[in-house]
């Protein structure tokens, strides 16, 4: 409780919290990521038209990512000069989301989606939680 001219304040939380998890990544894999998210979803860009190369869809904005999508292993991957900074996998009927730098993978969930976030030590670094990437990522595929 905080008293403020006399008149005090009190603020109750009546719903679940939980706390968020930051998980520091290397500058090039934050980089990658912060690019991608927030990258245009205008039609006119070219990053948002994929190229078919036999089984595989491929987006990609020039020297800064591409996004692939295995249409036969049922995979995502984000990479930059083939350094996969993000892998989405289907395992045992359940989306599973690895990033690089962060040792465990999680689950599709929209809790942890919420609740995971990632940072690097760049300049002017915000944080970038999963469901935002997980959000621009389905601008591209549906996510079955």
């Amino acid at each position: 409780m905080n008293e403020v001219g006399g008149v005090r304040e009190e603020l109750i939380v009546k719903k679940k919290v939980v706390e968020a998890r930051v998980h520091n990544v290397p500058r090039a894999i934050y980089r990658t990521i912060r690019s991608f998210v927030e990258s245009s979803p205008k039609v006119v860009y070219h990053w948002n038209i994929g190229v078919l190369v036999e089984k595989e869809v491929i987006f990609e904005k020039c020297g800064k990512w591409r996004l692939i999508v295995d249409l036969k292993e049922k995979s995502i991957v984000l990479e930059k000069q083939q350094r996969a900074a993000l892998i989405l996998r289907k395992e045992n009927g359940q989306w599973r989301m690895s990033i690089e730098g962060v040792p465990e993978v999680f689950p599709v969930e929209i809790n942890v989606l919420r609740a995971n976030y990632i940072v690097s030590d760049v300049p002017f670094a915000r944080l970038i939680a999963f469901n935002e990437i997980f959000s621009k990522i389905e601008e591209f595929v549906e996510i079955v």
